[in-house]
C-alpha cells in the first residue's frame, strides 16, 4: 500500500526555472523502504531536480530529526542525491499550516504550501479523470438544469490513499478548530472527511462527524442544516448554483467550501483548489468551459447532440432512455436502390447457415450466380478496364472462388498472364520487375485478406505497382471501407496503388450467433422435450433438417411459413427498390433480408443523430411502427431476423411494447391471411427471446385464439411455456 505521493513542480523563482520534487506521506513517520524505492526511481528516470521537499504530518513524538538519525535506509536514501539538490523536511499541523521546515542540505525550499496545494491537487484530478468530457455525439445536463460539454467528478481522484491524504491536508485551512460537524453532498468526500480526521486527531484536535445530504436531490428532503460549528463541502463546482442553495438553508457562505472550482467568474465561496489553467501557477489546469447553457437555450442541443442529464449525488450518468427510431428512405446506403436493381432476382445473394472453414458466410454471396448477369457483366469489364495495366504482369488469384473472375480478366488481355495462387506467394523468390501486379478477389469481407497480400507483394514484387480488382465487397461501413482503400492504395512510388470494385453493400459483420442458429436450436429442444407430441412433425422435421444443412445457404426458405400454402411475398412498391422491380422479374426472399440489413447496418454506423445504437450513453429501439409502416409479410420478417435483439427488445419502453404488442396481435389474428404472413416469425422471435415485450403486452400477444394453423398454434403455446417458466 503506497503511502507516499510524489509530484514534480517547475516554477520561475527570480528569473531562474526551478524544479522541486515533492514527496507527501500520508503518514508521519516516513516508511524508509518506500522512502527509498520512491526516491531511486525518480533520480534514476528523469533530470535531477534543482531541489526535493519531504512534506508531512507534524508528530512530536517522533520528530523529522530524530526520523534521519536514526534509519540509517532513510540516510542512504537522501546520500544518493547529488550535493547540489536542497533537501527539505517540512511538517503540517491540524490547521494545514507549516509547524517546522528543516533543511537536511542546502538553504531550504521555497514552495509555499498554497503552490503545491493547487498545483499537486490539479495534477492528481486531471490524471484521474475528474474532467469528464462530452463527444460530438452527446453532452450533459447537470442536476442544477444547465447544460455543459464537460462536468467534474471529484470521486474520479478519490482513489489512492496518499492521494485522499493529500487532499485532506488541503482541505485542513478550511475546517477550523471548533467544527464538529461537516455536511458534504457526495459520499466519496466521506472518505476525504476521514483523511482530515486523521490528521486533526494526530494533533489532538476533535473529529469532526460527517454525513452526506446528498447534492440538489438529496437536499430537498435532508432536514435542517445546522450552521452551529459546521462546514459544507462541495465536491466539484463551476457555477456555485449548489452553495447557493445551501446558503438559502441558512448557512453563511464562509462556511460553505468549493473542495474544487472552475468557473468563468472567481467563486464567492472558500476554494481549496482553483482548477483553472494558468500558465505560471498552474499549467497543468484547464481553462474554464465555454460550454454553460441554461436548459432550452443549448447550441449543442440545436445541433442536435443528445443531452444526458446526470443523476444522483455522484453525478451519474443514467441508464439510458430508449428512443424509438423510424426508419425512413433517406436512411439506406446511397445508390441501395440502383444496386438492388441490378442484384435482385439474380440468385446472387443468400444466407450462410454454419459456422467453420468453407462453409458459407451469414451474408452469403455467390460470385457464379452473378457472372451470369449481364448487368454484372458490363460493369465488370469495364472495372477491368479502368484497373488492369496494359503492362500487368501476373494475376495473384485470392482463392478458388476467385478462379471465374481471373478467367474473364484473361479473357480481356491481349497477352497471357501468369497466375500466381495466393499460397505461393511466400514461396517466391524476389521479383525486381517494374511491371503491375493485379490482385484479383471474388468477394471481400473486412479486405483483411487482400492487406496480408498487399504486405506480401512487398518482398515478392518489392518494385511492381499493385492493382486490385474485387467483384463484391461487403462493407461494414461507408468510412471502413475508404480506410480499406487508404490502406491498399497507400505507397513511397510516384502514384498511388489502384483499388476497384465492381460492386459494394453495406453489410453488417458475421454476429456469430444468428436468428436461424437461435431457430434451430429451439426447434431442438422442443423436439427433445415434453412438447414433442404437440409439434406438427412433418413441418418441424423438414425445417430441422434444411437448418442443419449448413453447407447450402438459404435463398428462397429463409422465413417460417404459417403454413404450406402461405408465402411470404413482396407487393409493389418497396421504397428501397426502384419502382417496379417486384414485378420485373423474380426475386428470392434473401433480395429483401439483404435489402433490410443493409438498411439497418448503415443506420448503425451513422454519424447522425439517426443513429441505431445500443451503449451505457444511448438505446435506439427499431420503432414498432416500422412493423405498421412496412406491412408486407417479407419485409416484417426481415426486421425480425434482421434486428440485433437490442434493437427489438420493448421490454424497457413500455410505450413502444404496447404498441408492437397491439401489431403483433393484429398479425396474429390474420395469420390466415397474406397481410398475417409474419405471425410464425413473431412468435419465433418470441419464443426465442430476440423479440421481447412487457409481461402484459405478451399475455394480450399469446392470449389463446381459435382456427390457427397447427405452425402457428404450436409456436404460440411454446411461448407461453417459455416466457412464463
Amino acid at each position: 500500500m503506497r503511502s507516499i505521493l510524489t509530484s514534480k513542480i517547475r516554477r520561475d523563482v527570480g528569473g531562474t526555472s526551478v524544479e522541486t520534487l515533492v514527496l507527501y506521506s500520508a503518514d508521519a513517520s516516513l516508511d524508509a523502504q518506500e522512502f527509498e524505492t520512491i526516491l531511486n526511481g525518480e533520480l534514476e528516470r528523469d533530470i535531477w531536480p534543482d531541489e526535493i521537499l519531504v512534506l508531512l504530518r507534524h508528530d512530536a513524538s517522533d520528530p523529522v530529526e530524530g526520523q534521519i538519525s536514526t534509519k540509517r535506509r532513510l540516510q542512504g536514501s537522501l546520500g544518493r542525491a547529488h550535493d547540489r539538490i536542497a533537501i527539505t523536511f517540512s511538517t503540517f499541523g491540524p490547521d494545514g499550516q507549516e509547524v517546522d521546515s528543516h533543511p537536511h542540505r542546502g538553504s531550504g525550499c521555497s514552495l509555499t504550501y498554497d503552490e503545491l496545494r493547487r498545483r499537486m491537487m490539479t495534477e492528481v484530478f486531471v490524471r484521474r479523470g475528474g474532467f469528464v468530457r462530452s463527444t460530438p455525439a452527446y453532452h450533459f445536463g447537470n442536476p442544477s438544469k444547465r447544460h455543459t460539454d464537460r462536468f467534474m467528478r471529484l470521486a474520479n481522484a478519490l482513489v489512492r490513499r496518499a492521494e485522499i491524504s493529500f487532499f485532506g491536508f488541503c482541505c485542513l485551512p478550511s475546517i477550523p478548530k471548533g467544527t464538529r460537524t461537516c455536511y458534504v453532498d457526495t459520499p466519496a468526500l466521506l472518505g476525504l472527511v476521514g483523511a482530515v480526521n486523521d490528521h486533526r486527531s494526530a494533533s489532538g484536535w476533535g473529529r469532526v462527524d460527517a454525513d452526506c445530504f446528498g447534492s440538489y436531490e438529496g437536499l430537498k428532503s435532508y432536514g435542517t442544516l445546522s450552521s452551529r460549528d459546521a462546514v459544507v463541502l462541495i465536491s466539484a463546482s463551476s457555477s456555485g448554483g449548489l452553495s447557493r442553495v445551501v446558503e438559502e438553508r441558512g448557512i453563511p457562505a464562509d462556511q460553505v467550501v468549493h473542495v474544487t472550482y472552475l468557473g468563468q467568474e472567481p467563486s464567492s465561496y472558500p476554494v481549496v483548489c482553483n482548477l483553472a489553467y494558468d500558465e505560471k501557477d498552474n499549467p497543468h489546469g484547464e481553462k474554464p468551459s465555454a460550454g454553460d447553457w441554461r436548459e432550452g437555450h443549448c447550441p449543442l442541443c440545436e445541433r442536435q447532440s443528445v443531452a444526458i442529464n446526470l443523476a444522483g449525488d455522484q453525478f451519474e450518468i443514467p441508464t439510458p432512455l430508449p428512443i424509438p427510431l423510424m426508419i425512413v428512405q433517406t436512411d439506406a446506403p446511397k445508390g441501395l436502390d440502383l444496386l438492388m436493381g441490378r442484384l435482385a432476382g439474380t440468385g446472387a445473394l443468400s444466407v450462410g447457415l454454419g459456422a467453420g472453414y468453407g462453409r458459407p458466410k451469414p451474408m452469403f454471396v455467390r460470385l457464379d450466380a452473378l457472372m451470369t448477369s449481364e448487368a454484372y457483366l458490363e460493369r465488370l469489364d469495364y472495372a477491368v478496364s479502368r484497373a488492369v495495366p496494359a503492362s500487368v504482369v501476373a494475376i495473384v488469384q485470392l482463392d478458388d472462388s476467385s478462379a471465374a473472375l481471373v478467367e474473364r480478366v484473361q479473357a480481356k488481355l491481349k497477352s497471357h498472364v501468369r497466375v500466381i495462387q495466393r499460397i505461393e506467394l511466400d514461396g517466391l523468390d524476389p521479383d525486381e520487375t517494374t511491371d503491375a501486379v493485379l490482385v484479383v478477389a471474388a468477394v471481400i469481407e473486412s479486405g483483411r485478406s487482400l492487406q496480408d497480400i498487399s504486405r506480401e507483394l512487398r518482398s515478392a514484387f518489392p518494385k511492381a505497382p499493385q492493382s486490385y480488382l474485387v467483384g463484391f465487397a461487403k462493407a461494414g461501413s461507408v468510412s471502413r471501407d475508404q480506410g480499406l482503400k487508404n490502406s491498399l492504395t497507400k505507397t513511397a512510388a510516384v502514384a498511388a496503388h489502384e483499388f476497384v470494385k465492381v460492386e459494394t453493400m453495406i453489410l453488417p459483420p458475421d454476429p456469430g450467433v444468428t436468428a436461424w442458429s437461435r431457430e434451430l436450436e429451439f426447434w431442438q429442444r422442443l423436439q427433445t422435450g415434453g412438447a414433442a407430441d404437440r409439434l406438427p412433425a412433418e413441418a418441424v422435421t423438414r425445417r430441422v433438417e434444411r437448418l442443419k444443412n449448413a453447407a447450402e445457404p438459404l435463398s428462397d426458405d429463409l422465413f417460417l411459413r404459417n403454413a404450406d400454402d402461405l408465402t411470404l411475398k413482396l407487393e409493389h412498391g418497396f421504397v428501397f427498390w426502384p419502382e417496379g422491380l417486384p414485378t420485373k422479374r423474380p426475386h428470392a426472399q434473401a433480395d429483401v433480408f439483404f435489402t433490410i440489413s443493409s438498411v439497418l447496418q448503415n443506420l448503425r454506423q451513422s454519424e447522425t443523430t439517426r443513429v441505431l445504437r445500443a451503449s451505457s450513453i444511448q438505446h435506439t429501439l427499431l420503432a414498432a411502427g416500422n412493423f405498421g409502416r412496412f406491412n408486407d409479410s417479407i419485409i416484417q420478417a426481415s426486421l425480425l431476423r434482421a434486428a440485433l435483439p437490442a434493437e427489438i427488445n420493448y421490454a424497457a419502453d413500455r410505450a413502444s411494447s404496447n404498441e408492437m404488442g397491439r401489431i403483433a396481435r393484429r398479425i396474429i389474428e390474420n395469420a390466415a391471411r397474406p397481410r398475417g404472413g409474419a405471425a410464425a416469425e413473431i412468435l419465433l422471435a418470441l419464443a426465442t427471446e430476440r423479440l421481447k415485450l412487457c409481461p402484459e403486452d405478451c399475455a394480450l400477444v399469446l392470449k389463446p385464439l381459435e382456427g390457427l394453423s397447427p405452425m402457428v398454434a404450436c409456436l404460440m403455446d411454446a411461448c407461453r411455456t417459455t416466457l412464463t417458466a
